[in-house]
């Protein structure tokens, strides 16, 4: 199938699109995190946005596009959380009912915020993937509108206004995204080439759930196992409409483990005073990684979101 690629313009419309629903989110410079670093090191925080997370953005630019609802109008989407709350979210906005596929086990008050919103909320099986056979093949059954939550033109030029934002502030050398569909690093990826910046990005997955880390280093769709804690960083397969975009124009792509990205969420914790899911602390444990080849430059972390789970933030507290 072929997928539609978003360009700038998109993402400049979507931003008109969006403005009167969502935060322009922070970007501040912290100097505690420039002295573990050796860098100037900016945290842009999505974890501020409506919903505690970037994916709010994708779900309402999406609902721009949708034709007036009557009563059957429903729609249906896989998620491990953040962006099942989008589409809940955009739903309720938009006059839509909205059905949330999810694996059995994710975070609990992701599942009570899409509860709250107004969606259905559907938990069955064990990894995002068959979230997505489910979400589809209810779809197809009764002629619902299926979100695919990374094959999506629309979801990913609504992400990338965050990018767009970045840039309207400063011009980093370095960007660092967190990834697992690929949705903001391709929407990074897009926002940079367009403006024309020379600005390098990073994406960052859990070597618990390397899959889109191996499809873009081999340059192909790869499936592998997914065994991240960390909900936004863990699916087992690439998706192709973002790993063309970063096979493409991404810089470089690095895995962290899964004990950096806890000590990361405390790191972010003690030194930016907020609290950021395990997904989102992936840019700083990459950071931290990297602290060479970033040393002396103006660097941005993507602080995706804030919804961690009691679990992960009690692991996160005992490094």
């Amino acid at each position: 199938m072929k997928y539609v690629i978003p360009t700038i313009e998109n993402v400049k419309s979507a931003k008109k699109a969006i403005k009167k629903y969502i935060t322009i989110t922070p970007l501040i410079h912290y100097p505690s995190l420039d002295k573990i670093l050796d860098a100037e090191v900016w945290v842009k925080h999505e974890n501020f946005q409506i919903l505690g997370s970037f994916k709010v953005r994708g779900g309402l630019n999406y609902g721009t596009y949708l034709e007036k609802p009557n009563s059957s109008s429903v729609l249906v989407t896989p998620s491990t959380g953040n962006h099942g709350q989008s589409i809940a979210y955009s739903a309720r906005v938009f006059g839509y009912k909205s059905i949330i596929c999810c694996p059995v086990g994710i975070n609990p008050s992701k599942i009570e915020s899409m509860e709250n919103l107004g969606a259905q909320v559907i938990s069955k099986g064990n990894s995002y993937d068959e979230s997505k056979f489910n979400a589809q093949e209810i779809a197809e059954k009764n002629n619902y509108i299926y979100v695919d939550g990374a094959n999506e033109d629309k979801l990913i030029a609504g992400v990338a206004t965050y990018s767009l934002e970045i840039f309207d502030e400063i011009d980093p050398d370095f960007i660092i995204v967190p990834l697992g569909a690929g949705s903001g690093a391709s929407g990074a990826c897009i926002v940079r080439n367009g403006l024309n910046k020379k600005t390098k990005i990073i994406a960052v997955q859990s070597s618990a759930s390397p899959a889109g880390y191996l499809s873009w280093k081999e340059k192909q769709l790869t499936e592998s196992k997914s065994n991240s804690k960390c909900e936004g960083l863990a699916t087992g397969k690439g998706y192709e409409l973002p790993q063309s975009i970063l096979i493409d124009s991404l810089d470089d792509f690095v895995l962290s483990e899964e004990k950096e990205i806890f000590s990361a969420m405390k790191i972010f914790l003690l030194n930016t005073k907020s609290l950021v899911e395990s997904a989102g602390a992936s840019t700083l444990a990459a950071a931290i990684g990297l602290k060479k080849k970033i040393k002396g430059k103006k660097v941005v972390l993507v602080a995706s979101g804030g919804n961690a789970s009691v679990n992960n933030l009690i692991e996160a507290l005992k490094l």
